[in-house]
């Protein structure tokens, strides 16, 4: 059976995201399965129907491929975590962009990583923020108060060998308040739910339903968690 026949089989057809799904599980590059469309695929089948059936049910692309590209990094990515949006990646390479171009005191910043500058990634996720810009700080917390991104930011952090990032799971800001001292200056990343409760019933319009509520909507018409801050 080749990719052909088996995305005939479940009314798919081949394209970016299909041969992405069968190149995940044969362990090639997309672009093979891409060129080499009738690859004679000999593995048991049983997991890449399972994602193929997850595929047409709209199951997020980056969740049956449990990895994601952000920043010019590759993350892993599980599904009890958001998926990181393309605007969050654009503030974080403008951001990068703004600390590389500026005079004076940014330019202090980048180059001098030791003088004791920490960035704080609060409402953490999988990671992708805190540890896209760990390069340019002394010091990285990056924080979350649920397990599934604890865990996340915890393999994503091993992944790409951050030994200046802290990972903690607190309320908010409260670890700073108990356990931490932030050293003087920092820099805060608050990526919180901003989307208001009422909004939940439109999941199924913007294809959110299969994320993490808590990472997405909060109460007070969507400002609780930045007034709490």
């Amino acid at each position: 059976m080749n990719a052909l026949d088996i995305l005939h089989k479940h009314n798919l057809i081949l394209d970016f995201q299909t041969s992405r799904i069968i190149a995940k599980h044969l362990g090639v590059d997309y672009q093979d399965i891409l060129v080499h469309q009738d690859i004679n695929i000999q593995q048991d089948l049983t997991s890449l129907e399972s994602d193929l059936k997850k595929f047409q049910k709209n199951y997020p692309l980056d969740y049956i491929l449990k990895e994601i590209q952000f920043a010019q990094y590759k993350f892993f990515l599980d599904d009890g975590c958001l998926i990181p949006r393309e605007e969050t990646e654009y503030i974080v390479l403008e951001f990068q962009k703004y600390l590389e171009s500026r005079s004076s005191i940014f330019n202090k910043l980048l180059n001098l990583k030791l003088a004791g500058y920490s960035l704080v990634d609060l409402g953490c996720g999988c990671g992708v923020i805190g540890i896209s810009l760990a390069n340019l700080f002394d010091k990285v917390y990056l924080v979350d108060n649920y397990p599934a991104p604890i865990n996340n930011t915890g393999k994503n952090i091993e992944l790409h060998k951050k030994t200046n990032s802290n990972l903690q799971k607190s309320d908010l800001l409260s670890v700073f308040l108990t356990s931490i001292k932030l050293s003087n200056p920092w820099v805060l990343f608050a990526n919180l739910p901003y989307v208001p409760e009422s909004d939940i019933q439109n999941r199924d319009k913007f294809n959110t339903r299969f994320e993490p509520k808590e990472a997405i909507y909060a109460t007070n018409n969507g400002l609780s968690l930045f007034q709490k801050t």
